[in-house]
C-alpha cells in the first residue's frame, strides 16, 4: 500500500557520485549528504563524529577480493611455480586487515556467503599461508638465493611490479614485505582507480594485483572467462561453461571453474571489505554491496 504520499517518502532524492572515500566521509560529517557508505579508517572517523549520524548498519561486499598475477608471455607470473610461491607467502587474514583497516573479513572462496552458489568446501583448494613451502616452490621454479638473500634466475634479480588500487590502504606494502621474506624484490604502485584499471587492462605493465571480484548481483557471473591477464585455457573453458549453464546446474559448473582457478594458482581468494552505512534522520536496510 505504499504510495508517494505516505509520510516519510522523500519528494526529491539527490544521488552524488563520489569516487574518493575520504571526500564521501567528509560530505557526511559536514552535513552535505544524509546517507553514505563508508569503510576502513574513514568509518572509524565518521563513527566518532556522533553529531553527523543517528543511524548505522553494515554489510559485507558481494564477492571476495583475489590475488591475481599477470600470466602474459614473458612475465614472471607465467610460471606456475612462481605463482604458487607468491600465494603461499601471503596470509589472507593479515592481507585483509592491511587492506581494510581491520574492517574486513577474510574468505578462502571468491563466492561469499551472501551470494548464490556459495560452497565453503571450495576453500580447500585455495592456496594456504606457508612461507616454507613458498621457498621450496621458488627453487622448483629455478630461482636461487643470492648471498644478499635475494632470489635470482639465470643471473637476473627476481623483481615483481605490484599494482594496487589505493582504496586497499596498506595491502601493497604488506605484500611487498612478505615477498621480501622469501627473497622476492617488489615495487608497489598505489594509484586511483582509473590509473589502476589502465595498468591492468591497457598497458598490462604489472605482475601482481589484488583485484575486487565484486558483483552488483548475488551470483558468480562476476567471474568472466578472461579475467585480468590469466593464461589458463582450462579455466577459460570451465568458466564459459558455467556462464552458459542453466539454473540448477550452474553452481556445480562454477565450483569446477573456481576450483581450477585456485588449484592452478590463477587466483587466491583473500577476503571482503565491510561497508558501514551512516545516516542522519533516515532508517533503511542495506541487503548487500551498494544496494539499500
Amino acid at each position: 500500500d505504499w504510495t508517494a504520499q505516505k509520510a516519510g517518502v522523500a519528494d526529491t532524492i539527490v544521488d552524488r557520485v563520489v569516487t574518493d572515500e575520504t571526500t564521501g566521509a567528509n560530505l557526511l560529517t559536514t552535513g552535505q549528504v544524509d546517507i553514505a557508505p563508508v569503510f576502513g579508517v574513514n568509518a572509524q572517523r565518521v563513527e566518532a563524529t556522533k553529531s553527523a549520524w543517528n543511524f548505522t548498519t553494515s554489510v559485507l561486499q558481494v564477492g571476495s577480493w583475489g590475488l591475481a598475477m599477470n600470466q602474459s608471455e614473458g612475465r614472471p607470473g607465467a610460471d606456475v611455480d612462481l605463482r604458487k610461491a607468491v600465494y603461499l607467502a601471503l596470509d589472507s587474514k593479515q592481507l585483509t586487515e592491511a587492506a581494510f583497516s581491520k574492517q574486513g573479513v577474510a574468505f578462502d572462496t571468491l563466492v561469499t556467503p551472501n551470494m548464490q552458489c556459495y560452497d565453503k568446501s571450495l576453500a580447500s583448494a585455495n592456496p594456504p599461508y606457508d612461507p616454507d613451502q613458498a621457498k621450496q616452490a621458488l627453487k622448483q621454479a629455478g630461482d636461487t638465493l643470492d648471498s644478499d638473500g635475494k632470489m635470482s634466475k639465470d643471473g637476473k634479480r627476481l623483481t615483481l611490479k605490484i599494482a594496487m588500487w589505493n582504496t586497499t590502504n596498506q595491502a601493497g606494502e604488506y605484500i611487498q614485505s612478505q615477498l621480501a621474506k622469501i627473497g622476492i624484490t617488489a615495487t608497489v604502485q598505489n594509484t586511483d582507480i582509473n590509473t589502476w584499471i589502465t595498468t591492468l587492462f591497457t598497458s598490462k605493465d604489472y605482475d601482481l594485483t589484488l583485484y575486487s571480484y565484486y558483483s552488483s548481483l548475488p551470483n558468480p557471473v562476476i567471474f568472466p572467462s578472461q579475467p585480468l591477464n590469466l593464461n589458463d585455457p582450462t579455466f577459460d573453458k570451465l568458466s564459459a561453461e558455467a556462464e552458459a549453464a542453466p539454473t540448477g546446474s550452474d553452481c556445480a559448473a562454477w565450483n569446477k571453474a573456481l576450483t581450477r582457478a585456485a588449484a592452478n594458482y590463477d587466483i587466491k581468494s583473500v577476503g571482503v571489505s565491510k561497508n558501514t552505512w551512516f545516516a542522519k534522520n533516515w532508517t533503511f536496510a542495506a541487503p548487500y554491496n551498494g544496494a539499500f
